[in-house]
């Protein structure tokens, strides 16, 4: 699994900022699949017991309910579809840094309401979490929350998915009805 969501890539971003002396976060892994062990393993290897945590499987609500007490969300994904993490991440007014994948880069508008790094590129990903660290709480970060909370509210909310789908459903049949 993670040759597809690439958390070992996070992991080896971590072990760069370590080593920089970049070393004031800790990172929770949430799940139980099958690189579990693997990512456990490669922690040990570069000796990040005290930075990385990992929190085994957890329900859809306690993810919904914690989101928003984390200061970052990080998708590390090699490959990635729609990124549900990543909108659920930016309604809860999360930062957010995603690798550079069409799914995430739509609902971070390639930037726009998030951060980007190259895809599989550690050494850039560990330079976008420094950026962010070093510049928590900034009007570009405060600014990239809201606009990106706007945004998905507008985009990606469930109420509004489900209210555009029902009024274009409604405009359809109206045409459908005028046809006949």
């Amino acid at each position: 699994q993670h040759e597809k969501k690439g958390q070992h890539l996070l992991i080896e971003a971590i072990s760069n900022l370590s080593k920089k002396g970049v070393n004031n976060f800790t990172v929770d892994f949430i799940g139980d699949g099958d690189s579990k062990k693997h990512l456990i393993d490669l922690t040990k290897k570069y000796n990040l017991e005290e930075y990385v945590n990992f929190l085994g499987l957890k329900s859809r609500e306690f993810i919904f309910d914690n989101l928003k007490y984390y200061d970052l969300l990080i998708q590390p994904s090699i490959y990635e579809g729609f990124g549900l993490t990543v909108a659920e991440a930016i309604l809860s007014k999360v930062p957010v840094l995603v690798s550079k994948n069409d799914g995430p880069l739509e609902i971070v508008r390639n930037g726009d309401f998030g951060y980007c790094s190259e895809l599989r590129s550690v050494e850039d990903m560990a330079s976008k979490i420094e950026y962010i660290i070093k510049t928590y709480a900034s009007q570009e970060m405060n600014n990239k929350v809201e606009e990106g909370y706007i945004y998905c509210k507008d985009n990606f909310d469930i109420f509004s998915t489900a209210n555009r789908y029902l009024k274009l459903y409604r405009s359809e049949e109206r045409r459908v009805g005028k046809e006949c």
